[in-house]
């Protein structure tokens, strides 16, 4: 593998996105699959820097703490449709997942996910090798 892309993978969640929660703790990992044409993506949410603040009612408790934390993204597979995906989380104050919920896109197991990107490599590389053929 070049490094291009070793480099490539390690950004698109290819590089150790077996766990839904990285080694260095910082770092969760969500899967979901295109509803449209079930390209298989993985998600990188950054801990320390990707939650939103959220309190339930600012004014009443006076609280610098907040009540939980939510996360928004919007994600375009590399591949065919390029129909965007809706994936909102919603943390604890631990930060630990309460919810997911993703629109245009179904949810995925890191290992559903794992069976579904090499189902969809191993489809890919049957087209390419039939528009060799041709």
């Amino acid at each position: 593998m070049g490094f291009f892309k070793k480099l490539a993978s390690f950004f698109s969640g290819g590089a150790g996105s077996g766990a839904s929660t990285g080694d260095d703790g910082r770092t969760h990992w969500v899967y979901v699959r295109c509803n449209v044409c079930g390209e298989p993506i993985a998600i990188r949410v950054d801990l320390h820097n990707d939650l939103s603040p959220e309190w339930n009612d600012s004014s009443a408790s006076g609280n610098d703490q907040p009540d939980y934390y939510s996360v928004h993204k919007t994600v375009i597979g590399r591949e065919r449709c390029y129909k965007p995906i809706e994936v909102e989380l919603v943390f604890s104050r631990s930060r630990q997942v309460e919810s997911e919920r993703a629109v245009g896109g179904t949810l995925l197991t890191a290992d559903e996910y794992e069976k579904a990107k090499a189902e969809w490599e191993a489809k890919k590389s049957g087209r390419s090798s039939d528009s060799e053929h041709s």
